[in-house]
């Protein structure tokens, strides 16, 4: 619960006026990350499960509009300086990371990721 606590602080600090899409993305894709690996580190499936339910349920409206925060910024971007973002986010720490996790976590829970349309708009958003 603290764990999920300290996350939901990163969402919200993420929504400030002052923050840019950049540094949303920046936490977004830490916390899912952090999130991801916390769940793995869980026992059981069925906790683990409900690890990544209640991280939703607790932040699902600020997450949203994170996500279409960013996706709105990636949106107004031309041909050209979507290709460097997308170059830049290859160089991210958490990038790698996410692309190991992911596949994991799927195995780990026996489901696709895709049915947990958080993550699955996250994967969305950032493919070329």
């Amino acid at each position: 619960m603290e764990a999920l606590a300290g996350h939901r602080t990163a969402i919200v600090g993420a929504l400030g006026d002052n923050v840019t899409p950049r540094e949303k993305l920046d936490v977004t894709a830490s916390t899912l990350l952090a999130v991801l690996n916390e769940s793995l580190s869980i026992g059981p499936v069925k906790k683990s499960v409900r690890h990544i339910d209640q991280f939703n349920k607790a932040n699902q409206k600020d997450l949203d509009k994170l996500f279409d925060d960013i996706g709105t910024w990636i949106g107004g971007m031309s041909k050209n300086e979507k290709n460097l973002f997308y170059l830049s986010l290859a160089t991210k720490p958490y990038t790698l990371e996410l692309l190991r996790t992911i596949p994991k976590v799927e195995k780990k829970i026996s489901r696709k990721i895709g049915t947990y349309l958080l993550f699955g708009r996250l994967l969305k958003m950032v493919k070329l």
